[in-house]
């Protein structure tokens, strides 16, 4: 009797957060399951091929998982047409998150074979510490899969923990790696330490640079290369692969030396923007690659980098690119962009030269403002935050017209208990523009927010600055 009750309890808790959202000959079912968010599109006639999808790391412990993928790109919606079924997991956490997350891509696999019925096919594909997640799920000897696709592949990831997880580099299933030309030392290691595996791994390099910059087109030629390796164990190795992709004319209004541009969608896992934004659209304003440009949304603007990828700029900094399926993102790395726009889908951004379009080196002074800068976070991580208070106003007064000392400053003063000096300064430096025009000071101080939370320094009274900051 018991065991019936907790039946219909799990089903219960199933039916209160599953979501089936119906679209044209498929659906789209979201749920949860042992502490991840999931989503499956499932044709209305599948043919017993499943594909698992492992998403790279996301930063933030705190920010809402998300196991949303495109189900409407052209890679999905061919295999949708073809009757396969499509899976995703948000994992039980943010991070880098390995062990667990192979557990739960295997935990999904269950849940949609349980609802479904057992899939003949199995394939995994992954980007970036996904591409890692399964490489390590192809080493696995129960063959539940059948090939895998790692694009951009993270290899060397380590767990949040510090803990590495051990590649055999003795695949059981077919491995291609589709990774971009400015990245391939990491799958070129894995392949020449292959070893007493059923399927030599292959790579396909994809002539751009960039980390997973590869479009659908590409995606797709790869996996069915992949399916084919499967089948009959033949595969075209050390393939170089470049498609380009063009999203036709421009749709920027032009005017006062702006080009104003709308918001074609933001991404909800790592707060990229994407805008209707063409490469000529850049030429028209005489912005070339390498150069700073400026993005403006409503009454603020940012200096923003325009380049080939994330890696192009330092942590957390200002980046502009275009995808591989032609599309222009306005970015950080490894930070939210959305958030300090302020800007959703359908929005309007415009951009324009900058006074100052390139590089601005950093001085001998600004250096050792740095290093000082170090010394205090250290102070904070022992807790004397009055050593560290004192090395701050140190740091202000080596270069007084810098105003991101008193970030740090005001963070340093509430966690020491002096939260009233500390507001004074939220609210004196509201709307002043810091790192040479990058970001505005309370852009700094939310970001900081995030990683004092994450610390588990974040103090009750934050949340009177973060209201201050809507204003």
């Amino acid at each position: 009797m018991k065991r019936s009750v907790l039946l219909i309890l799990v089903f219960l808790v199933s039916v209160l957060f599953s979501e089936t959202v119906v679209k044209d000959g498929y659906s789209v079912i979201t749920d949860t399951l042992e502490g991840s968010n999931i989503t499956v599109a499932v044709p209305e006639k599948f043919s017993g091929n499943l594909l698992l999808l492992a998403h790279g790391m996301r930063s933030g412990s705190n920010e809402v998982l998300s196991s949303g993928f495109s189900d409407d790109s052209g890679f999905s919606q061919k295999l949708l047409r073809e009757g396969w079924i499509i899976g995703s997991t948000s994992y039980r956490r943010n991070g880098k998150i390995l062990k667990d997350a192979v557990e739960d891509i295997e935990l999904l696999k269950n849940y949609i074979e349980n609802k479904y019925g057992v899939q003949n096919n199995v394939y995994i594909k992954g980007a970036s510490m996904g591409g890692t997640i399964v490489a390590l799920l192809s080493e696995k000897t129960e063959g539940k899969y059948k090939g895998a696709l790692a694009i951009g592949a993270s290899m060397t990831l380590m767990e949040d923990d510090g803990s590495t997880n051990v590649l055999t580099n003795a695949p059981q299933i077919p491995v291609l790696f589709l990774t971009n030309q400015s990245e391939l030392k990491n799958p070129q290691d894995y392949i020449s330490k292959y070893k007493n595996g059923k399927y030599e791994p292959v790579l396909w390099k994809v002539g751009r640079d960039g980390h997973c910059n590869t479009n659908e087109k590409e995606e797709i030629e790869a996996f069915e290369a992949l399916i084919k390796y499967a089948e009959t164990d033949n595969i075209e190795k050390d393939r170089e692969l470049l498609i380009e992709m063009s999203k036709g004319p421009s749709n920027a209004v032009f005017r006062e030396g702006k080009a104003f541009v709308p918001v074609l969608y933001i991404d909800d896992s790592y707060g990229n923007v994407v805008v209707d934004l063409r490469r000529e659209d850049f030429s028209k304003l005489g912005i070339e690659k390498g150069q700073y440009f400026i993005v403006g949304s409503g009454s603020k603007t940012w200096r923003i980098k325009y380049a080939g990828t994330f890696s192009d700029v330092p942590y957390n900094y200002w980046i502009s690119f275009f995808f591989a399926d032609g599309n222009c993102v306005i970015a950080r790395n490894f930070r939210n962009a959305a958030r300090v726009l302020g800007c959703n889908a359908g929005d309007t951004l415009y951009i324009t030269a900058a006074d100052v379009p390139d590089e601005i080196p950093m001085s001998e002074t600004e250096k050792k403002m740095n290093e000082l800068n170090e010394l205090s976070i250290q102070e904070v991580l022992k807790k004397d935050y009055v050593k560290a208070v004192e090395i701050m106003y140190e740091i202000a007064k080596m270069d007084t017209t810098k105003v991101w000392p008193y970030t740090n400053i005001a963070h340093f003063l509430a966690l020491g208990g002096k939260f009233d000096e500390a507001e004074k300064i939220y609210r004196k430096y509201k709307g002043t523009k810091i790192y040479n025009g990058c970001f505005y000071f309370e852009d700094t101080i939310l970001d900081d927010f995030d990683d004092l939370k994450s610390m588990n320094l974040y103090l009750p009274e934050f949340d009177k600055i973060k209201e201050l900051y809507k204003e």
